[in-house]
């Protein structure tokens, strides 16, 4: 009873989305002794004297009697518009990020440089590989290993200063998909202020079945011009080897010539 005309005076400077939120944890507390210290903060909109809200975070403590009944209520209310702004859009720039790393039609993911685990994978990478491997670890979902990749460049993406050494480009098959990549790796700073690699894979494979079949071709023209060299090679001995026929039935001819001369 103590407690209901400074909750209702209260809830009349709340902005008027924000009131259930702000009455729920308040019923909440009010009833539930065992909630721990985190889950008794609340954040709404309050309204100032020139009708306009701002953003405040409450923390609030129920004092009891000693019987345990609600006696009065103890808030600590912060003004935290300029954060909540800020923390609004970073979250659009991160949902903007994620929807430009969605429609890109290449694997893209990102993983901690140092644990592997999955930080992100696009909606690509997801689809070819079946479902969303966030949290897990990538060289074991990507490739089926049982250690770190021997061509990870992680060690690699940050130089001694700790910057970004720029953008580390390999090839490789995947055993998992099948396809070949052309892979694009680089360190950037994620959302938590860490450094993560993030890399951008590319289907090379049409550009590898049109080299493997250029090399075929290469292979049937070097084969087509070492037998034309071998026909070349042997049209030539055997025009000199019919001239030199030609002499020695020359040479015969006259020797028959001679010994019927003789006979005579």
């Amino acid at each position: 009873e103590d407690v209901a005309p400074c909750l209702s005076s209260w809830s009349d400077l709340i902005h008027p989305d924000d009131r259930q939120v702000h009455a729920a944890l308040l019923e909440q507390i009010i009833g539930d002794r065992t909630l721990q210290e985190d889950d008794q903060t609340v954040e709404y909109r309050m309204r100032c004297k020139d009708g306009t809200y701002l953003w405040f975070s409450d923390r609030i403590a129920v004092i009891r009697d000693g019987a345990g009944n609600p006696t009065a209520i103890i808030g600590s209310n912060r003004e935290i518009t300029q954060q909540r702004w800020m923390k609004l859009a970073v979250q659009e720039a991160r949902d903007q990020l994620l929807t430009v790393l969605d429609s890109i039609d290449a694997h893209i993911y990102v993983a901690d440089m140092e644990t592997y685990h999955v930080l992100f994978m696009n909606s690509k990478m997801r689809r070819d590989f079946g479902r969303d491997m966030q949290g897990e670890i990538c060289w074991q979902v990507f490739r089926h290993g049982d250690r770190p990749c021997e061509h990870c460049t992680n060690h690699l993406l940050l130089g001694e200063d700790g910057q970004p050494t720029g953008v580390h480009e390999w090839e490789s098959y995947n055993p998992v998909v099948g396809p070949w990549y052309n892979n694009y790796d680089r360190a950037i700073q994620w959302i938590d202020g860490s450094w993560v690699r993030i890399q951008i894979a590319v289907d090379i494979s049409r550009i590898k079945e049109m080299e493997a079949e250029q090399r075929r071709n290469a292979e049937h023209l070097r084969r087509a011009e070492r037998f034309e060299a071998i026909g070349t090679l042997a049209g030539g001995i055997a025009h000199d080897f019919n001239n030199l026929l030609q002499v020695i039935l020359g040479q015969l001819s006259l020797l028959e010539l001679d010994c019927r001369h003789d006979a005579e």
